[in-house]
């Protein structure tokens, strides 16, 4: 579970690279909890930030956020250490950057120097007991070495490329390898102590020798040892155009990339392994001496502690750097002579490069402390500082620093296979990864394969289920044909059966009628008024709103329209065309020949009609107005539609239906008049809007 601590740490990795000197301070001014260790977090964070971000960081920036800093030994050596990275960053010598920081602040002269001593104590090559001896100042360029047949020496010391706590390395010209213009660049390390036999040259050529019994790419190679006229002891290696991993680790402001950190102490680990397989450990593995190359591959260098595997060194006090070394090694037991001794410092590395922390403890009575429990000491567990790390690198990592060196890796082969199956996205065999993991880790490792294999899959079960949806598709096929071959015949018995059933309307119909003309006699002018019922029955039985436009309702418009002539014509027989009842036979045929657009047959009754009206009653009596307008509209149909109709008499009914439409008529004779007008229009004049119909 994140806490206010983590919070806060993460925002201040994030805007230190933004934050000036006043806003750092009033960061430190918000915090809750100013205890030491939190204010010294602060100053840490901040510091790998802005050095990350390349801005400048400086001591006095640390005096002007934390008040009374001076007077806290534990934040003001975290503030010191900040501005001594900052001063190295720029390319400086650790000796050389002590010395600038000491002038800039002379009153912290003591407290720089204890600062610069602890460091080298944790990072550098001692006893824990031991003190630390200054390096001998030389003035630049000396020459060094043997005489050469020319009289010069064959090595120039050009430049101090750094400086420990048993020696110092300097950029050298090797004369005897140089060439016209083209000068032969080495290192010389020399060691600062001259006490025989300790520290003089049998151990420098003990170093010369082991290192020559090893040939790898990951590992500085030898060219010459020796010792001065005045006693000093040096050897001379390639020279590395590069940087102490030291260096390298500060271009992070928090930890460096898994994946990086795997891949770089995969790669120490087969110089080491290298190392071993010609017989001789290390002893002294610490990202000091480490060197990255331009192209990023590491080289392990300074064999200086270099013992025969097996052969422990008679010696008092534990040697190694402290916050790398084994238990067993810090207490000088048998086991450090052995490969275990160098897996342990590997396994350091690792965990400094994914955590920014020495493994042993931060300080010198936290490393003291716990290596003393030997293989009792507590392993590391997740929660120090690698809970987002991924697990199986945080797997080999612990296993690589257990207290017990049984528990260890056996060999830095071992190591450098799991590093290296962990980029490569395989299963490390000892953890037992489940079926799922090692699906997981192999289509990681091989996305491609994985995708074919899926493809292949899919286009099978695709395969599979197409063929089952044709299978079922031609089986709903087949139904679907079944019941529509049943749903055509159940059709065409319903069509009959309806057929049937219009047929005997229509003919009850028509019976019904014939029954009830036939009434009284008289079909048509009964003693009760048959007239007036026979047109009640007639539009009653099967008026326009019964009548459908189907087959039948065709039929029983047929049967209307003969219904009505036959009543006409029986009217005819008995002489009385001219009488009330008939008149009204003919009006309603007119109409209902209009509907029909018989226009012809609709003009002659319509004429008629109008004629017998307009004898009985006034000219401009409404019903008179409206039936010369309908019979108008039937004339002017016909005419539109007789290929040699007279034209004059056509325009002059089109006259006669415009001044019809100024009058006071039925809205279905106006629909008529409207619709009779705009077909005419092309062969008349402009169309007429027509309303819609009643």
């Amino acid at each position: 579970m994140r806490t206010a601590r983590d919070a806060w740490r993460d925002r201040l990795a994030v805007e230190a690279p933004r934050l000036d000197d006043n806003g750092l301070a009033a960061f430190v001014a918000g915090l809750e909890d100013q205890t030491a260790d939190n204010l010294s977090d602060v100053i840490d964070i901040d510091a790998r930030a802005r050095l990350a971000a390349d801005e400048p960081v400086t001591l006095e920036r640390y005096l002007n956020a934390v008040g009374e800093l001076e007077h806290n030994p534990v934040i003001l050596d975290a503030a010191i250490e900040a501005a001594l990275r900052a001063l190295r960053k720029k390319g400086l010598s650790a000796p050389i950057a002590r010395q600038e920081l000491i002038q800039r602040y002379p009153h912290l002269a003591q407290s720089i120097s204890t600062a610069a001593m602890l460091d080298d104590m944790l990072m550098g090559t001692s006893t824990l007991a031991g003190a630390i001896r200054a390096p001998v100042e030389r003035t630049l360029p000396l020459p060094w070495g043997p005489l050469l047949d020319d009289g010069r020496h064959r090595y120039e010391l050009r430049e101090l490329l750094g400086s420990g706590s048993q020696a110092s390395v300097y950029q050298a010209v090797d004369h005897l390898l140089s060439a016209p213009e083209m000068p032969a660049w080495v290192a010389v390390k020399v060691f600062h102590d001259r006490n025989r036999p300790v520290w003089g040259s049998p151990r420098a050529a003990h170093e010369a020798v082991a290192v020559r019994r090893v040939d790898h790419p990951g590992v500085v190679r030898v060219i010459d040892r020796g010792e001065t006229d005045d006693g000093s002891s040096y050897i001379v290696y390639e020279c590395v155009d590069g940087v102490p991993l030291t260096r390298a680790r500060e271009q992070y402001s928090g930890p460096m990339p898994a994946t990086e950190c795997a891949r770089l102490v995969a790669c120490i680990a087969r110089g080491v392994q290298a190392a071993h397989a010609a017989g001789i450990l290390h002893r002294d593995l610490k990202p000091s001496n480490i060197l990255i190359q331009r192209d990023g591959t590491p080289k392990v260098a300074d064999f200086g502690l270099a013992a025969v595997i097996h052969d422990r060194l008679h010696r008092r006090g534990a040697v190694g750097s402290a916050a790398f070394m084994s238990p067993e090694q810090y207490l000088d037991d048998e086991d450090a002579a052995l490969v275990t001794t160098d897996i342990y410092a590997l396994g350091g590395i690792l965990y400094w490069l994914l955590t920014g922390r020495y493994p042993n403890g931060q300080t010198i009575e936290e490393i003291d402390a716990r290596l003393r429990q030997g293989r009792r000491a507590p392993p590391l567990s997740v929660d120090s500082g690698l809970a987002s790390v991924p697990p199986t690198l945080v797997a080999i990592c612990l296993r690589a620093l257990d207290p017990d060196p049984s528990r260890r890796y056996g060999s830095a082969e071992a190591l450098a296979s799991d590093l290296e199956a962990y980029l490569n996205h395989q299963p490390v065999g000892w953890m037992n990864p489940s079926i799922r993991e090692r699906l997981r880790l192999w289509i990681t490792r091989s996305p491609k394969t994985a995708a074919l294999t899926g493809a292949s899959l899919l286009i099978t079960l695709a395969a599979f289920i197409t063929a089952m949806v044709v299978f079922h598709m031609s089986q709903v096929r087949s139904l679907q044909n079944k019941i529509a071959i049943e749903a055509e015949r159940a059709d065409r018995v319903e069509a009959q059966m309806i057929g049937a059933v219009e047929k005997a309307r229509v003919a009850a119909i028509s019976n019904a009628i014939n029954m009830t003309l036939q009434n009284a006699g008289d079909p048509v002018i009964g003693p009760n008024g048959g007239w007036l019922k026979n047109s009640i029955i007639v539009e009653a039985m099967f008026g326009s709103h019964f009548i459908g436009r189907d087959d039948s309702g065709k039929a029983l418009w047929r049967i209307r329209v003969q219904t009505a002539k036959s009543l006409i014509e029986h009217h005819r027989k008995l002489h009385s065309e001219d009488d009330f009842e008939t008149s009204l036979w003919r009006t309603m045929l007119g109409y209902w020949l209009l509907l029909e657009k018989q226009y012809e047959e609709a003009h002659e009754h319509l004429a008629l009609v109008v004629d017998f009206w307009s004898r009985r009653l006034a000219p401009n009596d409404a019903w008179v107005i409206d039936l010369t307008a309908m019979r108008d509209v039937a004339r002017y149909q016909h005419l539109l539609r007789v290929p040699d109709a007279d034209l004059v008499e056509r325009r002059a009914l089109r006259e006669t239906l415009k001044e019809h439409r100024q009058r006071q008529l039925e809205e279905r004779t106006r629909y008529w008049i409207h619709t009779a007008l705009g077909e005419g229009f092309d062969r008349d004049e402009q169309p007429v809007a027509a309303p819609n119909p009643p």
